[in-house]
């Protein structure tokens, strides 16, 4: 169970994407102190919770399921995914002006839910395709 705690920490890395926009943007940009953008930014520690959270519960869920929750916890990360990444382009675009399409919102959506199969299939029971040596 620890290498799938690992390898969601790798593949998905310690911070939200609203955190990590919010961590780069440029404080002297005119947009910065807008009433606008300090409401887009008042959703990163909600994001941040959700994320460590996230990393916790959904392999666990996992395990102690048999693997039988893989796909809720699977779908239920892409629609939280999602929610942090219209997030993030929200505060992109009221704190320093930059639109993010709706395209490159799915794309990283796609990329992350495909990160999160490959992190969880590690610690699914061969009975449902994963790689558990315990299991067999």
């Amino acid at each position: 169970m620890l290498a799938v705690f690992g390898a969601a920490l790798v593949l998905t890395g310690c911070a939200s994407q609203s955190a990590r926009v919010a961590k780069s943007l440029d404080t002297e940009h005119a947009d910065f102190q807008s009433n606008s953008c300090k409401g887009a930014l008042a959703s990163v520690n909600t994001h941040e919770t959700i994320k460590t959270s996230r990393l916790i519960a959904g392999p666990t869920l996992i395990v102690l399921s048999g693997g039988l929750l893989a796909l809720p916890v699977i779908a239920t990360n892409a629609v939280l995914d999602t929610y942090d990444q219209v997030d993030a382009a929200k505060i992109k675009s009221a704190c320093a002006g930059q639109q993010t399409s709706d395209l490159e919102i799915a794309g990283n959506v796609a990329q992350n839910s495909a990160l999160s199969l490959v992190a969880q299939g590690l610690e699914l029971p061969a009975t449902f395709g994963g790689s558990n040596p315990a299991a067999k």
